[in-house]
């Protein structure tokens, strides 16, 4: 790839990366958030309570999108984007500087969830609008391998959370170590920022203004015009957003909780299985430029499904090596199957509201599926024989995946603007 390292690629990418570790870190470090900001008479009852408000987080997010998708179709991707990762930092940064519940009471979870809500709303804006930027700076037949890029920073900033959260929570640190993590984001915004200041608007959403073809409202267009696409965006917000979850968000805690394995170990396993889904995704993005989106990612569902309850019996054995391996072959799966998704949300929307109609209806997806898995699943893994429910779940997101790329069709995914631009090449 002689042109991989192009503004556009990285003033994307590295807010994407710096949200999805700002994400990672309430995940992570859960099981201490639940002994810091709760009663210690039930260990059990306050991890419950701290995936509760972080579910939370992700009703704030279909209002958020609707603000700034509005903004992103009336103003511009480079605006939107450059604004909300200055927000995105502010409300994580804080999350280090709540006092403890011996020390303040009640406050401090009432804290933890303001600050919480505050970030899923800003977050919004990030991962779909990231998305949308860079595709928009991309050639049509080279758009699932820049979507699978998008999926290499979600993981990078997956990793990075997940690896700086494993190294605050060693038996040997401090108490307060975790805290550290949180602060990291404040610098990263000001770095994100001065890149994103630097490139260019995207030149379709430019060539739109300058034809003066922006709409007013644009959601409002999108249930006029495309009200099927916006199921088809439901859909696949569902199913890849809960298999994100499970598979990630809540393996460190399944891993510690069921494996019984340490936390900072399956932190670590975690990380592993996250650097091999970030390297495997722009390939098989290439892959489904030659095969078809929605083939693709089709093929990589029912691999899913024909594969994660073995995979999730070995990664509850406790056995260190397993487990590790078997992380390893469950992110492969995962990564090559989602790769191509932003490739195909985008082509389901004009320019004038494709923000607006991807961004909102997707955080509706994850907020209905995605926000209530690590809670669901915590507490039935704690059932007996309950270690089987996150692969069930996964099951159930990856067989919607297929019911609603069915339903889009290949030929649908593959819709572009035939004078797409052409800034990234390989």
């Amino acid at each position: 790839m002689s042109n991989v390292l192009s503004r556009p690629l990285i003033a994307s990418l590295s807010g994407t990366i710096l949200q999805w570790y700002d994400f990672s870190l309430f995940a992570c470090v859960a099981p201490i958030l639940a002994k810091t900001f709760f009663p210690e008479q039930n260990h059990f009852l306050a991890l419950i309570n701290v995936f509760v408000i972080f579910a939370v987080g992700y009703l704030a997010a279909p209002l958020g999108s609707l603000f700034f998708g509005h903004i992103g179709d009336r103003f511009g991707r480079k605006f939107t984007l450059s604004l909300s990762i200055l927000l995105m930092t502010i409300p994580t940064a804080l999350i280090a500087l709540i006092p403890s519940y011996r020390e303040i009471g009640i406050l401090a979870p009432i804290m933890l969830a303001i600050c919480r809500l505050i970030q899923g709303f800003v977050a919004s804006a990030e991962f779909t609008g990231a998305a949308i930027f860079l595709l928009e700076h991309t050639p049509a037949n080279r758009r699932a391998w820049a979507s699978g890029w998008t999926g290499t920073a979600l993981n990078s900033g997956l990793i990075l959370g997940t690896l700086i959260s494993s190294i605050a929570t060693l038996s040997f640190m401090p108490t307060w170590a975790w805290r550290i993590p949180f602060l990291f984001a404040a610098l990263g915004a000001l770095v994100v920022y001065y890149l994103r200041q630097r490139v260019a608007e995207s030149p379709e959403f430019a060539a739109v203004e300058n034809e003066q073809q922006l709409v007013d409202y644009p959601l409002l267009e999108s249930f006029k015009h495309n009200r099927r696409s916006l199921w088809h965006v439901l859909g696949l917000g569902c199913a890849g957003g809960t298999i994100v979850a499970i598979c990630y968000f809540y393996m460190p805690t399944y891993i510690s909780q069921v494996g019984g394995l340490s936390l900072s170990t399956g932190l670590w396993i975690v990380s592993l299985g996250l650097t091999v889904d970030a390297i495997m995704e722009p390939f098989a993005g290439k892959i489904a430029d030659k095969i078809g989106h929605t083939k693709h990612m089709i093929i990589g569902s029912m691999i899913v499904i024909a594969c994660i309850l073995p995979l999730f019996y070995e990664l509850s054995s406790g056995n260190l090596w397993r487990t590790a391996l078997f992380m390893v072959l469950t992110s492969s799966i995962v990564g090559c199957t989602f790769a191509p998704i932003n490739a195909v949300l985008i082509a389901l929307f004009p320019v004038q509201n494709r923000f607006s109609g991807v961004s909102v209806i997707y955080h509706v997806g994850w907020s209905l599926f995605v926000a209530p898995a690590p809670l669901l699943c915590t507490y039935l893994s704690h059932l007996h024989n309950g270690r089987f429910a996150p692969a069930i779940y996964v099951m159930l997101g990856a067989l919607l995946g297929i019911i609603t790329l069915k339903s889009i069709g290949n030929k649908k995914a593959a819709r572009i603007i035939k004078d797409s631009p052409t800034l990234l090449r390989e």
